[in-house]
């Protein structure tokens, strides 16, 4: 019998050591979930100082400070690293410093501040005090017009790559605001309203091809060289991607907003592992947004739908454990008729606004052009502008100019 209780006794034993070292194991060679740090917002829609309506924008300066697109709002949120706030600006309009439903923001290599001011068709320049420093675009389909501008982001050489939604292209912008070349649907490439973008140190452009539910890769010269994800739920899949972040390590976040997670994928596109579930609780995510890169591997995501900005830090895999997220508030104010949700479900086919079936228009015309970066002599007082070179005016026929911009945001 004491024979028996021993072997017993040691099977238990041996099954314990297996269990922590398979514990060990699998928590030393997978990647964790992200650990929560804290939001920004108070999690209802509000109108008061601090408080958020379905932010769509966030961004991050080398200071630490945090710059929020309050989209129902229209205005800009300024906090320091620890969420206090320090200023506001904007207001609901069209006139100089005003918006109508901007959804993204992005800070440039010169600190300061661009906004997607989408319902307007344009983009604004600010300082990162709020000083208003002017604007690029208007409503249209030529070159330097927009339908819906929405993703922004910088090149090694301060040139601005700008999604334009509604007449699905990309456009390129020297650093003082002139345009020098599109991305167009032609036979080999097509656009379904790409929402956000990236660019990574190669200067190759990462694309949320939004109703397309794909990510598209372009190397520094335009042309399409990889792609990845179709329509579902699992690891991989997508139900619309609206914005992308090229992390320190060269790992690619997406945010996949009709599920309501973010998924990481490495610098090629192979799946690592995902975060987030419908809801309001600390790490869960309603309708996610941009996301934007802080210091110390923090991130910052948009949660929309949840009224605020989640601050989360990313964990290396030799962090067993995380701290306890705090208990959140679960009441959220419904509101109605969501631009998010009406202009990401919008069918392609429905043109009865602004851009006219520009798909058809530009599938004809096939302006893919390539960035030339020859340099050329400044012209510019201060400096900006050294290259004029990025001019790839391709040949094909113009998309008609688009209605009124109270037709634009009908559909959003």
């Amino acid at each position: 019998m004491r024979t028996y209780r021993v072997l017993i006794w040691t099977f238990v034993f041996v099954a314990f050591l297996g269990g922590l070292g398979a514990l060990f194991w699998y928590y030393t060679q997978n990647e964790l979930p992200p650990s929560f740090e804290r939001t920004i917002g108070t999690g209802a829609a509000g109108q008061g100082p601090g408080e958020l309506n379905e932010p769509t924008g966030v961004g991050v300066d080398g200071s630490g400070n945090v710059y929020v697109l309050d989209t129902r709002n229209c205005r800009v949120q300024r906090f320091d690293p620890q969420g206090k706030l320090i200023d506001v600006w904007g207001s609901q309009g069209s006139g100089d410093a005003q918006m109508r439903e901007p959804i993204r923001l992005k800070l440039a290599p010169d600190n300061t501040v661009w906004v997607a001011d989408t319902g307007n068709s344009r983009l604004l320049h600010f300082s990162t005090q709020g000083e208003y420093l002017g604007e690029v675009g208007s409503l249209g389909q030529d070159e330097g017009q927009f339908v819906a501008p929405i993703g922004i982001a910088f090149d090694s050489e301060g040139y601005m790559w700008v999604s334009d939604a509604r007449s699905n292209r990309l456009q390129l912008f020297s650093p003082k605001g002139e345009f020098r070349s599109a991305l167009e649907n032609n036979g080999s490439l097509n656009f379904n309203q790409p929402w956000g973008l990236d660019i990574n140190g190669n200067d190759e452009i990462i694309v949320a091809n939004t109703n397309a539910n794909q990510i598209l890769k372009f190397n520094a010269e335009g042309e399409l060289i990889q792609k990845w994800g179709l329509g579902g739920k699992g690891p991989g899949e997508f139900d619309r991607p609206t914005d992308v972040l090229v992390m320190y390590d060269g790992c690619i976040l997406v945010s996949d907003t009709g599920n309501n997670r973010i998924q990481k994928f490495d610098s090629q596109g192979k799946y690592m592992t995902e975060w987030g579930t419908g809801g309001s609780e600390n790490t869960a995510l309603h309708r996610p947004q941009q996301i934007a890169e802080g210091q110390g591997q923090l991130f910052y995501v948009a949660d929309a739908g949840a009224n605020r900005i989640q601050v989360i830090h990313q964990r290396d895999t030799i962090h067993l454990y995380g701290p306890k997220p705090a208990p959140y508030p679960t009441s959220r104010q419904k509101s109605g008729g969501s631009i998010l949700d009406e202009f990401s479900t919008a069918s392609p086919g429905d043109k009865s606004t602004a851009n006219g079936d520009s798909d058809n228009l530009r599938d004809s015309a096939a302006k893919k052009v390539s960035k030339d970066k020859k340099a050329a002599p400044n012209t510019s007082a201060g400096g900006a502008g050294k290259k004029t070179g990025k001019d790839g005016k391709a040949s094909g026929d113009k998309a008609k100019k688009a209605k009124a911009k109270e037709d634009v945001t009908d559909t959003l």
